[in-house]
């Protein structure tokens, strides 16, 4: 039981540190009242037409073009 964003970045470090081909894909996305900004070292699983995708932020940038503001995400994922 994950009860901690601590515990459960360190469970995310683990899975993604595993054998195997990595990917760093760049998501770009609007800054919405329910995610609000996602930061490096927080772990994401997204579903988009079926396909998931899950990994860590590795990094993210923001950009303002009013009335939006969106942020652009570097996630680490196995490939």
């Amino acid at each position: 039981l994950l009860i901690s964003a601590d515990v459960a970045a360190q469970r995310g470090r683990a899975i993604l540190s595993d054998t195997g081909p990595q990917a760093v894909v760049t998501l770009t996305l609007q800054v919405l009242p329910e995610t609000g900004l996602i930061l490096p070292g927080t772990f994401i699983r997204r579903t988009d037409a079926g396909e998931v995708l899950q990994g860590i932020v590795r990094s993210m940038s923001l950009a303002w073009d009013a009335p939006r503001m969106r942020q652009t995400l570097e996630v680490q994922t196995h490939a």
